[in-house]
């Protein structure tokens, strides 16, 4: 068999290969979590998020919005040695970004993620 036919199987293949897929897993989101900052910033994305009246009131006087305090529970870093992941039943993380930190508390059997504090970091 000729390089070309074989050439023209093999992309014949391909496209329907990645047609078929498309079709089968196109609806899926495609977020891979590997690490665990990726995973608990995963996990707390897919809460509904609550605010304390403690944070409420630390976030008027820091003049921090609700928008503000989303983009630190989406893009900040974790501080794993100032979190507590592994308390039952409610974990607590503490989430920086910049000079500021959020400590939200996600419980296990819970939709709700709850900020309980709001500060300048250290």
């Amino acid at each position: 068999m000729r390089f070309s036919k074989r050439l023209g199987f093999y992309t014949l293949g391909l496209s329907l290969g990645c047609v078929l897929v498309f079709l089968f897993f196109g609806d899926r989101p495609m977020r891979c979590a590997y690490f665990p900052n990726a995973r608990v910033l995963q996990h707390l994305s897919e809460r509904k998020i609550r605010y304390s009246r403690e944070a409420e009131l630390q976030m008027r006087a820091l003049g921090l919005d609700r928008v503000r305090v989303q983009q630190i529970l989406h893009r900040g870093r974790v501080d794993f040695s100032q979190s507590e992941p592994r308390k039952a039943p409610c974990k607590t993380y503490r989430i920086a970004q910049d000079s500021l930190y959020v400590m939200v508390q996600m419980c296990e059997r819970s939709a709700v993620a709850t900020v309980y504090k709001v500060a300048f970091a250290n």
